[in-house]
């Protein structure tokens, strides 16, 4: 789950994740949010959302994982720094991860292999779970955003917009696109901040009394993130570090 916000009066973007195995209750059947999504309850998923970071969401949108693979062939693949070799095999999930240590350049198949990799065959992996693939995300929209902005593929932002209206769900139509059209082609990869919610995994009891694997949010240093992230805009920052006092 990730929540994004975008100011076109300062040109940045702010973007959120939040574990999928962070607690919530009896607000889905195991207790973690990620839970939400198995039944399709977007409202829901909004409304817990909402209630963990205090912060009014507009717009939705669902993503597909063959939406990734399409926009990034779209773009003519993605370069990153795969940290390690990824070997896993989920026949239950159709899901086949193989991919070589080192800095290459990504299909779309294999950019969906990368953000979804949490651990090989034999149980190495990231050492801090699903934080790690967090990170792995992190780095990857990076990557991607600066991949977009390329002069040689500007010209196919109208393209890449078709195809997430066209494969996704979402309450955000083609005119709400089109009013941010020009920010969008003058935005810079630099004003763009991506973080995690901050908080601790443990094994603790869920809302059906089983023991399970769980992110707990730390409150107080979430409230203090969210608000630096959402309320506190790059420019404000800026002037805070020059010694600005212009108000």
């Amino acid at each position: 789950t990730m929540l994004v916000t975008f100011n076109p009066k300062t040109l940045t973007a702010t973007a959120f994740s939040i574990p999928r195995d962070t607690y919530v209750g009896s607000a889905s059947v195991d207790g973690k949010i990620n839970s939400i999504y198995m039944y399709k309850y977007q409202d829901k998923v909004v409304k817990k959302v909402e209630e963990l970071t205090g912060v009014e969401i507009q717009h939705y949108v669902i993503f597909d994982a063959k939406i990734l693979r399409s926009l990034v062939n779209e773009i003519g693949g993605v370069t990153v720094d795969v940290p390690i070799n990824m070997d896993y095999d989920d026949p239950d999930q159709n899901l086949y991860i193989h991919l070589r240590k080192g800095t290459q350049k990504l299909t779309g198949a294999q950019a969906e292999q990368f953000v979804r990799f949490r651990k090989n065959n034999n149980g190495t992996g990231y050492s801090n779970g699903d934080i790690g693939r967090i990170a792995a995300q992190h780095q990857f929209i990076k990557a991607m955003v600066s991949e977009v902005l390329k002069p040689e593929n500007i010209g196919k932002i109208g393209n890449l917009v078709k195809i997430v209206l066209d494969g996704t769900k979402t309450d955000i139509t083609s005119d709400i696109i089109e009013e941010y059209m020009n920010d969008v082609v003058t935005f810079k990869s630099d004003r763009m901040r991506i973080e995690t919610m901050p908080g601790v995994g443990r094994y603790d009891k869920g809302p059906d009394g089983l023991t399970r694997s769980f992110f707990f949010i730390d409150e107080a240093e979430a409230k203090k993130l969210i608000q630096e992230l959402f309320y506190t805009s790059i420019d404000d920052e800026n002037a805070s570090e020059s010694g600005d006092s212009t108000s």
